[in-house]
């Protein structure tokens, strides 16, 4: 019974020091405190399969560092794989990527490459999701702290797959590296494969925003915080791309 429970409650704390009753009511007014924090920085969200949550909230964008805000979402927990892609196709009929008959490049679990941003919205839509925008990317990958790479603010080539010689194709399976994750479970977001997004660049009207790097470039271009941008028609076998979709 609860009042069997609150009398054995009152006979303990009775059996006690009044320094000791004090330690006690301390730490338990501490460990109230500390489970109301952890309730309020984690709101409750429903899982996704193969994907994680992005809170709402502001966040620090840009290299000047704006704080930003933004509904909540899931995005992907690794970038779409040729597995995934092969899926669509099966499904659909839709053409494959470029460089799909390369043996080197289209490995199941590598992310899948040589798509235009016009083939990656309509994976996007068949999957029920949509490409993130270029805040959104930048959201999953920074955190809230602003971090320079999803991981932290210092890099070598054990963190991510890029500064590989270009012309030498060297995409990895998209969970071959455990440091690249940021602190919301989003896996690959730098190297490996630049990611489309749904965003036109602001000053090449005419290019889509393409964010994380790539297996040949320099760890520069990983920055979460800067992006380049390509013809949207383009394919190349440095690009692919992730998903989102709002939570409900």
């Amino acid at each position: 019974m609860i009042e069997d429970r609150l009398e054995e409650i009152e006979d303990a704390l009775g059996s006690l020091g009044p320094d000791e009753r004090a330690k006690v009511f301390s730490q338990v007014e501490t460990d109230w405190q500390a489970l109301g924090s952890e309730s309020a920085v984690q709101p409750a969200a429903p899982m996704v399969e193969g994907m994680v949550f992005v809170p709402g909230g502001p966040f620090l964008l840009g290299e000047e560092n704006v704080e930003t805000e933004l509904d909540g979402y899931y995005i992907d927990t690794f970038p779409v794989t040729n597995a995934d892609f092969k899926a669509f196709m099966d499904a659909t009929g839709y053409r494959p990527p470029r460089f799909w008959s390369e043996g080197r490049l289209n490995t199941p679990n590598a992310p899948v490459v040589g798509v235009s941003w016009y083939d990656a919205d309509k994976y996007a839509t068949w999957a029920g999701k949509q490409l993130p925008t270029s805040e959104q990317w930048e959201k999953a990958a920074r955190g809230l702290e602003g971090r320079i790479y999803p991981w932290g603010d210092e890099v070598d080539d054990s963190f991510a797959n890029f500064g590989h010689e270009d012309g030498v194709d060297q995409v990895s399976p998209v969970d071959q590296y455990e440091a690249n994750q940021s602190v919301f479970g989003a896996r690959d977001l730098c190297g490996n494969a630049w990611e489309w997004t749904r965003d036109w660049d602001r000053i090449e009207i005419d290019m889509k925003i393409i964010r994380g790097g790539s297996w040949c470039d320099p760890a520069s271009f990983l920055r979460c915080d800067t992006h380049l941008y390509a013809n949207p028609k383009d394919k190349y076998d440095n690009i692919g791309f992730r998903c989102v979709r709002p939570a409900d």
